[in-house]
């Protein structure tokens, strides 16, 4: 029961204020949420092209990274752990986005880009993705209901390793950074085999030289 107070009213019990304090505290996540789509991963200010994305799906300013990375390279500035798997500018992508055409940019509610396939927003309520060779980005619905082997917005090769979600929730990270150590290991070995051929191409072309000329 409750007490009286002096004036008549009821007193509220403890256990009540502390819930009624907990609700006040209480912030909208998908504020958070949002704002990851809109603003620099690195600086905190509003994006605006060119964008670009890690393979971990976090957005980032073009410029605001850039600088970043020279600051870091000259030793003004300690690397910032959002950073800390992007060494130079070949381990980010130049993102290619579908602008709403309803956007108004004195109006922070309208969403910036949307999916060219499906027309859903780009504001977190769905997942999109982008393919690291070409850096088209669509709803990760688009690439459900459309299964493809190439692109859907440049017709580019398209395999499912490559693609990269963007702001992926925290208990996805894991995953999607050993995506990203398989990657690079990939793109490494290829890389190392394309050297190769190159050698022993050039090899068996100077053989042949050599015995067209002793002939």
């Amino acid at each position: 029961l409750r007490e009286m107070g002096a004036d008549g009213g009821t007193i509220p019990r403890r256990d009540e204020l502390v819930r009624l304090k907990k609700k006040e505290g209480k912030r909208d996540p998908s504020i958070k949420h949002d704002a990851r789509w809109k603003f620099c991963s690195l600086s905190a200010q509003r994006l605006h092209e060119p964008i670009l994305a890690c393979e971990l799906g976090q957005l980032f300013q073009k410029e605001e990274l850039m600088k970043a990375l020279l600051a870091v390279k000259e030793g003004s500035i300690d690397r910032p752990d959002v950073m800390n798997h992007i060494k130079r500018l070949r381990d980010v992508h130049v993102l290619n986005l579908t602008r709403s055409p309803d956007y108004d940019e004195d109006d922070m509610r309208k969403t910036q880009y949307m999916c060219p396939i499906t027309n859903v927003p780009m504001n977190g309520v769905h997942r999109f993705v982008y393919p690291v060779n070409c850096g088209c980005v669509v709803s990760e619905k688009a690439i459900r209901e459309i299964p493809t082997k190439t692109c859907l917005v440049c017709n580019a090769p398209l395999s499912q390793e490559d693609l990269v979600v963007l702001n992926p929730p925290q208990e996805e990270m894991k995953e999607m950074l050993l995506n990203l150590k398989a990657r690079r290991e990939a793109r490494k070995a290829n890389k190392k085999m394309k050297k190769k051929e190159k050698k022993a191409k050039r090899e068996n072309s100077t053989m042949e030289t050599t015995t067209t000329t002793t002939t």
